[in-house]
């Protein structure tokens, strides 16, 4: 029969959000082994690691989101509903950071605990999700990332299963049985010992993943108003030329591919003709009429409404090509920068925001 075997690292019901925060600093989180896994999309392991190398007084304390805020809200609603269906279970809620017994730096914080007299303890995860992202909920499966997360958690506390209570857009509600997976929990443990000692420990950020996440994180570390002048050039070292090399092969090969795509649907559209709907096997082809908005008419018949929602747009193209001067003289700095790479061929730019 399980029984918990972590350690009991802090006590979480009276922590200021603050607190809490920093308290996850000191090992990594079911939510973030998913994201060291690259199976969070909305997270990434440079995002964690910097997250983890943030001072006390560099933690903000700004509000959850309000997803964050609603799933915190709707988190007991969701407990009872599970206690009501599982009356043979003993169902209790956790406040407790716990600290794997051998690797300090595996935690978790769970929703709560069950107890089977069967199996022993287990582990109670509540997730709400919106209406969109219902496809990412099946009839038995979850998404890898909360699957992930689930191993991680009966792994710091020493359990063989994790039930997931799930309300998917407000009235719809779900329960999902996950086993201990021995493989996928033995294949973590390297992947965050890894993080944990050659780049928390280290303090070495980990190689960006060309996600958002890592993006964002790589614009804060450098910020446009931390930007040189132009004529302080950096010397790279020859190991960014394969990159650079490589950067252009795909750029070229992204052209070729857009042209590429370009005309297969020439093709499929000669083939469909006058058809708006088009079937082989279980696809489907559209080509259908688009519509645009009559801003003329608008204008005419509700001239009120019209004015109510028109706006002056100054046509900077059209202004910077009739007074080049002029235009340079009102650029001002902004926190955006452009990445460049420039060869015989031309000027590629990726504009980051």
């Amino acid at each position: 029969m399980s029984k918990v075997h972590a350690k009991k690292l802090y006590n979480t019901k009276n922590m200021s959000r603050k607190e809490w925060l920093m308290a996850r600093k000191s090992g990594i989180g079911g939510s973030e082994a998913a994201s060291l896994a690259g199976l969070n999309k909305y997270s990434s392991a440079l995002a964690v690691w910097m997250d983890k190398m943030e001072s006390l007084n560099e933690v903000e304390e700004a509000p959850p989101s309000e997803a964050a805020e609603w799933g915190n809200r709707l988190e007991n609603l969701i407990r009872e509903k599970f206690k009501e269906n599982h009356p043979e279970w003993r169902v209790q809620r956790s406040f407790i950071m716990w600290q794997h017994p051998k690797y300090k730096w595996m935690l978790a914080n769970v929703d709560g605990l069950i107890f089977d007299p069967q199996r022993g303890w287990g582990i109670l995860e509540v997730k709400t999700a919106s209406e969109w992202r219902s496809d990412e909920w099946g009839d038995e499966e979850i998404t890898e990332s909360y699957l992930v997360q689930a191993q991680h958690y009966m792994e710091v506390l020493g359990l063989k299963f994790c039930m997931m209570a799930v309300l998917i857009g407000g009235n719809k509600y779900k329960e999902f049985y996950i086993e201990r997976d021995e493989e996928l929990i033995q294949a973590l443990i390297q992947i965050e010992k890894d993080f944990w000692q050659n780049h928390v420990e280290a303090n070495v950020p980990p190689e960006p993943d060309g996600s958002e996440s890592a993006a964002e994180v790589i614009r804060s570390m450098h910020p446009a108003t931390s930007a040189l002048p132009e004529d302080e050039i950096l010397e790279l070292e020859e190991s960014a030329l394969p990159l650079i090399q490589e950067y252009d092969e795909i750029k070229q090969k992204e052209k070729e591919m857009k042209k590429r795509k370009e005309e297969i649907a020439q093709k499929l559209q000669g083939m469909l003709g006058d058809y708006k709907v088009a079937a082989v096997e279980d696809r489907k082809v559209t080509w259908k009429p688009s519509n645009a908005f009559n801003e003329n008419e608008l204008e005419k018949e509700n001239p009120e409404i019209f004015k109510q929602f028109s706006k002056i747009v100054l046509d900077k193209d059209g202004f910077k090509k009739a007074y080049p001067k002029m235009y340079k003289e009102y650029m001002l700095p902004t926190n955006k920068k452009t990445f460049s790479v420039k060869e015989d061929m031309g000027l590629y730019a990726v504009n980051q925001h």
